[in-house]
C-alpha cells in the first residue's frame, strides 16, 4: 500500500474519532441554587448576586394575611459570609430592623445581634450566641440587659443530620423537644440557607423521614405528636417536594422547592 493511501486512511480515521467525541455530551459543570420555596401560606424567593452570593429573600403571602417581607444580605467578608441583614415590610420600607453577625475561623456564626434604628442610631434589641462542641450547637438568646431569654440545643450525627432539638425558657425549663429518627440519602436545601436563619440549624444535610415533637401538657405529662415526611427529588437528588403528615389528624402540609443552575 502506498504511503499516501496510508496517510489518507489515518487522517480519515482521526477525523472520525474527533467527530465522535464532538457528539459526546459534555459534563454539566453548572452549580445548583435554590430559587423558591412554596409552603402552605407563603412563597419565598431567593436572589443571588453576580458572585452567586445570597443577597435577598422575599417572602410573599398570596392570601394577603401579612405584608411581603424583604430580607437583604450585605457587608460580605472575604469568605462570602454576610455580616449584616436588613429586614423590612414592603408596605413600610423605612421601618427597618438590622442583624449583624460574627463568625469564627471555621466560618461558623458565633453571634447574631438584632438592632433597631432609634433617631438615626442603631441600638441593640437582643443578641444570640452560638457555641460548638463536637456534634452539638448551643444557641442562647439574651436581651439588651444581658438577661438570658431562652436556649436551644441541637444535636447532629457524623453526617450532619440533625438528631434532636431542645428548647428551654429563661428559667432553664424545657419547653419543647424534637427527636429525629430517620433520614434519606438525598440532598436537603440546608446548604442554600443563610447562617442567619434558624432554619439552617433545624434540618440536616439529608431529609428527615420521621420525627416526634413533645410539648409539656397543662396539668402535667406531655403532648406527643409524630410526623411522617414523604419527599420527591429532581435528577440531581435535591428535594423538590415534601409532604408532612401529623399523627394527631391535623392533615398534611406540602412544601415545594425550585432550583436553577448557572
Amino acid at each position: 500500500m502506498k504511503i499516501s493511501k496510508i496517510i489518507s486512511i489515518l487522517t480519515c480515521l482521526a477525523m472520525l474519532i474527533a467527530c465522535q467525541k464532538d457528539k459526546e455530551p459534555l459534563p454539566d459543570t453548572r452549580k445548583t441554587y435554590l430559587t423558591r420555596i412554596t409552603t402552605g401560606e407563603a412563597i419565598i424567593n431567593f436572589t443571588y448576586d453576580s458572585e452567586n452570593r445570597l443577597v435577598k429573600e422575599e417572602t410573599v403571602y398570596p392570601s394577603g394575611i401579612y405584608p411581603t417581607r424583604i430580607v437583604e444580605y450585605s457587608l460580605f467578608d472575604d469568605h462570602g459570609n454576610a455580616r449584616r441583614v436588613t429586614g423590612y415590610n414592603a408596605t413600610t420600607p423605612d421601618n427597618r430592623t438590622y442583624q449583624e453577625a460574627e463568625y469564627d475561623s471555621q466560618n461558623r456564626i458565633t453571634r447574631r445581634t438584632t438592632l433597631f434604628n432609634e433617631g438615626g442610631t442603631l441600638v441593640v434589641f437582643r443578641y444570640a450566641t452560638y457555641a460548638y462542641s463536637g456534634n452539638f450547637i448551643e444557641k442562647k438568646t439574651f436581651d439588651n440587659a444581658h438577661n438570658q431569654i431562652n436556649e436551644s440545643v441541637y444535636g447532629y450525627d457524623d453526617n450532619d443530620n440533625i438528631l434532636y432539638e431542645r428548647n428551654y425558657n429563661e428559667r432553664g425549663e424545657q419547653t419543647f423537644r424534637r427527636n429525629y429518627t430517620a433520614h434519606d440519602d438525598k440532598h436537603s436545601f440546608k446548604e442554600f440557607l443563610s447562617p442567619f436563619s434558624d432554619w439552617k440549624l433545624q434540618i440536616g444535610i439529608n431529609n428527615a423521614l420521621t420525627y416526634t415533637n413533645t410539648f409539656p401538657a397543662s396539668g402535667g405529662g406531655s403532648l406527643i405528636i409524630n410526623y411522617t415526611l414523604v419527599h420527591e427529588y429532581n435528577e440531581d437528588g435535591y428535594v423538590t417536594k415534601t409532604t408532612t403528615t401529623a399523627s394527631d389528624g391535623g392533615g398534611s402540609q406540602h412544601n415545594t422547592y425550585q432550583y436553577e443552575k448557572w
